[in-house]
């Protein structure tokens, strides 16, 4: 289970006839000068793959990741073992420990971290938060949001600024005190969110995916105004958003979509094979130059801000998903499934 709600690993690959192709180093991006390139960041990285579950009391899978420092991780989902059924586990530095967040059956699907006592996840369709004592739900159909599913992903600067976004269209905004549904335009499933501070305007920029394989929109939010955006170029289907305003942006799925600027015409696409040989699931990075995609058979690639690096040499290809993103300078955690486990991959720079 990720955020993109169980999809089936068979339907995920996307482009099988490369399989046996070995990638190391990729391509710049192209039309990229070099020069004034910025720095670059190394691709060596040390590895380390956790599972979590016991495939004999039902299979488990994670849906999102939170890095709050290497001796600190949470990631959220459906876990189950023989001494119970879990939807959250959180990393101390040495090990990882099982919990549950509100009830242990309820899957989760997504998590933000802004401190000890504020954190937010969601279920499938509504969110809960965790103000250092007591996890509250947030049912927003009893709150006249009827038909609202916001458990997909979540953004936001902090709690008083904080967006849910799900299926149907679903766009949810919380001020600290009061929950608004946003029109959206779209009854699209919208699969990922994220927002940076726009340098020039000072604003906030925040762009959202939705896809249902056959139709995709992107969709640009200012406050609680929601407007589609040109999709000229980008897949049908679409999973994963992540940017740096002006600078770089990136949407992935069925390939590493990119453009320089909102204003350019058309998003541009690497080849099948050339970066990835699979469906992508994710991105997330800290800078032009660290940035990382996740997805189908455990599929990792990293831009360090000259070229692609594939990871398939350390972590070879089976028969799992890794998709939601989570990068630090120094780190990367990425969650999904592997058989009928859950998965946690967690890279560590070696310099």
């Amino acid at each position: 289970m990720f955020r993109s709600i169980y999809r089936p690993l068979a339907w995920t690959i996307f482009l099988i006839t490369s399989a046996g192709f070995t990638l190391i180093s990729c391509p710049t991006q192209p039309g990229k000068s070099h020069d004034n390139e910025p720095d670059t960041t190394s691709n060596d990285f040390s590895w380390t793959i956790d599972t979590l579950g016991n495939p004999q009391y039902g299979s488990s899978s994670l849906s999102d990741v939170a890095i709050i420092d290497q001796d600190n991780i949470w990631v959220v989902g459906e876990i189950n073992t023989d001494s119970g059924e879990y939807n959250a586990a959180r990393w101390d530095g040495e090990r990882w420990h099982l919990m549950g967040i509100y009830s242990n059956t309820l899957d989760l699907y997504s998590i933000q971290y802004f401190a000890a006592n504020d954190i937010w996840v969601t279920s499938h369709c509504f969110p809960y938060h965790w103000d250092g004592s007591t996890w509250t739900q947030c049912h927003l159909n009893n709150m006249g949001f009827e038909g609202a599913c916001a458990g997909n992903a979540i953004w936001g600067t902090a709690s008083s600024n904080i967006y849910f976004v799900g299926n149907n269209g679903t766009i949810v905004h919380y001020d600290g005190t009061t929950f608004t549904r946003l029109a959206s335009g779209t009854d699209l499933d919208i699969r990922d969110i994220w927002g940076a501070t726009d340098p020039i305007t000072g604003q906030m920029q925040i762009l959202a995916v939705a896809s249902n394989d056959t139709r995709r929109q992107l969709l640009e939010i200012r406050g609680t105004t929601v407007q589609s955006l040109p999709v000229q170029g980008l897949a049908t289907d679409i999973a994963g958003v992540w940017f740096i305003p002006h600078q770089i942006y990136y949407v992935v799925g069925a390939g590493i979509h990119y453009k320089r600027t909102l204003d350019d015409t058309t998003w541009r696409r690497y080849p099948p094979g050339a970066v990835t040989s699979y469906y992508s699931e994710g991105v997330r990075g800290t800078g032009v130059n660290n940035v990382f995609v996740a997805g189908s058979f455990l599929e990792l690639v990293h831009f360090n801000g000259l070229y692609w690096h594939n990871f398939r040499a350390v972590i070879p290809p089976r028969s799992g998903a890794v998709g939601p993103v989570a990068v630090s300078k120094d780190q990367m955690v990425t969650v999904g499934l592997i058989g009928q486990q859950a998965i946690i991959i967690r890279g560590k720079r070696n310099d």
